[in-house]
């Protein structure tokens, strides 16, 4: 039984591992480190809850809207750190590069392609 459980482990580690590299996070900072007390408008309660993923089993979008330097990167990058642990697949972008993408997409005439990398993943 030890082997069976080292190499299921195992495979689950390399899974975690290649879907971190494949969702293009710009860091790996967790939900735990970010400072609440460095922006006390940000609702721990609710970011908690979003840490629990319900709202991606409900298929529902969470958007984090505010102005520069306010933990938004940071609260996106630990929410897919707690999804990509949970064993879902993620993709980070900006708004920026996701119609930077599209417009490329576009104009090689495989919109559809892009659409659908988009469409079976987690985006924050």
């Amino acid at each position: 039984m030890g082997l069976l459980n080292s190499e299921k482990e195992e495979r689950k580690r390399r899974s975690e591992e290649t879907r971190i590299k494949l969702s293009r996070l710009p860091h790996h900072k967790t939900i735990q480190e970010f400072d609440f007390s460095f922006q006390p408008s940000i609702d721990p309660r609710q970011i908690k809850e979003l840490s629990t993923l319900a709202f991606a089993a409900r298929k529902e979008n969470v958007i984090l809207l505010g102005p520069p330097g306010v933990g938004k990167t940071h609260l996106s990058v630990g929410l897919s750190i707690e999804a990509l642990r949970g064993g879902m697949t993620v993709y980070y972008t900006t708004l920026s590069r996701l119609i930077s993408d599209m417009k490329k997409q576009l104009l090689q005439a495989k919109p559809e392609r892009k659409l659908k990398t988009f469409l079976r993943r987690i985006y924050l």
